[in-house]
């Protein structure tokens, strides 16, 4: 359907127009736009009845959401993402920034443990001093809660030297191996709206941790990085993107994934930047197929003390 085609769909139901059935009976017909689920099911189980008896509802839906996909092309690439190689794929391609976020291998944990520590005794300092800075003439009692703060610091680290451990807390690894340190989960087809939802992952935590069953653990150092991926797939896209910039607002769908662009009014860097202005990263499946998944997302070294 063209752009053309689609903007007189909307013009037929004019705004402040009510739903003439169902769970939002007598109610505007702009609530559709925030049940996307409900729409799905409307479409699935009242398809025939919607063109027949509520037509111009219908021409809403197709408007806000775009005409349904579900072709053999689209479920072909729907399916792509049962792999995990081909999601990291598509994160990579959507957010550059995931490349930088293995770094484990090479890491300095003494320094991380050393550095963590300085950074105490600095933060408890301030704080004694901070305690007596109105009052100039108790310098005596800065310098001994100064002194008092350092002293507990250096005894709290050197009781974990001597009576702890460090500890990388990312997984389960085997003789210091860890296989896929970069987690996919949540993996959903048909999910609110967009046509793949999942959420990829990596984090890691230095622990000082006590050799006694009763010892509190102590995270010194760590990191975690998340990103929550949902996408529109087009294995064609044309002339009528608008129509589907229009439906991935209204689900807030924030990555779509087009095999071929056929369009002739916009080059397809152009309709990049259109759906950028909406925070919405479009890319090729050419673009993806050219991702490299760095080694470390499969299988790190873990440092050693």
């Amino acid at each position: 359907m063209n752009a053309e085609k689609q903007a007189v769909l909307f013009e037929q139901m004019p705004a402040g127009q009510t739903i003439p059935f169902g769970k939002y009976k007598d109610q505007p017909v702009e609530i559709l736009l925030t049940d996307p689920d409900y729409v799905t099911w409307l479409r699935a189980t009242m398809g025939e009845k919607l063109k027949n008896q509520y037509p111009l509802v219908l021409n809403y839906i197709v408007a806000h959401y775009g005409e349904p996909s579900r072709t053999p092309d689209h479920n072909a690439l729907q399916n792509r993402f049962l792999k995990r190689e081909f999601q990291i794929q598509f994160a990579l391609a959507v957010t550059p920034g995931m490349a930088n976020w293995v770094r484990l291998e090479g890491l300095d944990l003494n320094a991380l443990f050393e550095n963590e520590f300085a950074k105490r005794e600095a933060d408890a300092v301030k704080f004694a001093q901070n305690q007596y800075s109105a009052f100039p003439s108790m310098a005596n009692k800065i310098k001994a809660a100064v002194d008092e703060a350092r002293a507990r610091i250096q005894k709290n680290k050197t009781a974990w030297r001597e009576r702890g451990r460090l500890a990388i807390y990312t997984g389960t690894p085997h003789d210091g191996v860890l296989e896929n340190p970069v987690k996919v989960s949540g993996l959903r087809f048909e999910e609110s709206g967009a046509d793949v939802v999942y959420r990829v992952d990596h984090s890691w935590s230095l622990v000082a941790k006590s050799k006694h069953s009763g010892g509190q653990d102590d995270v010194v150092a760590g990191c975690r990085e998340v990103v929550g991926i949902t996408v529109q797939i087009k294995p064609v896209l044309g002339d009528d993107y608008p129509a589907v910039l229009r439906a991935m607002k209204a689900v807030k769908t924030k990555f779509l994934l087009v095999r071929d662009y056929t369009g002739i009014g916009a080059t397809w860097g152009e309709v990049k930047q259109v759906f950028a202005l909406d925070a919405i990263r479009a890319v090729l499946l050419e673009e993806v197929e050219r991702v490299h998944v760095p080694e470390s997302f499969n299988r790190i070294q873990l440092p050693r003390f």
